[in-house]
């Protein structure tokens, strides 16, 4: 006959593989579960980064174009100045040497002094 402790360890046996399997399936299912939660956080902030991305490229790009109309403007403002610069002197040129026209020494000097200023600047 079959003996009763032999019974008891095998209904033992079959229900600690039951309560494994059961745990096993159910943590499973836990993991499962928490893995599809970081994933559609992880999609949220993908998504959250791309729009900022954009937003961060919108605004390199406005600020691209305001430095591009500022130099624009600093370029024309320098362009004025240069003709009333360049005026003025001709006017000073008339009153101080009259007829006679500049002297070739003060041509060099003056030509010296504005290769120096162009290199300063980066004319």
């Amino acid at each position: 006959m079959v003996d009763v402790t032999a019974v008891i360890v095998i209904i033992g046996f079959i229900g600690a593989i039951g309560t494994v399997a059961g745990l096993i399936f159910w943590l499973d299912r836990k993991i499962a579960a928490e893995l599809r939660l970081i994933r559609e956080d992880m999609r949220e902030m993908r998504e959250d980064m791309r729009g900022m991305q954009s937003e961060m490229r919108a605004e390199m790009q406005e600020l691209r174009n305001e430095m591009r109309a500022e130099i624009r403007r600093f370029d024309r403002d320098i362009r004025i100045l240069g003709a009333k610069v360049d005026r003025a002197q001709g006017n000073l040129d008339v009153l101080v040497f009259g007829e006679r026209g500049v002297p070739p020494s003060v041509e060099v000097e003056r030509a010296e002094l504005e290769s120096r200023a162009e290199e300063t600047v980066g004319g």
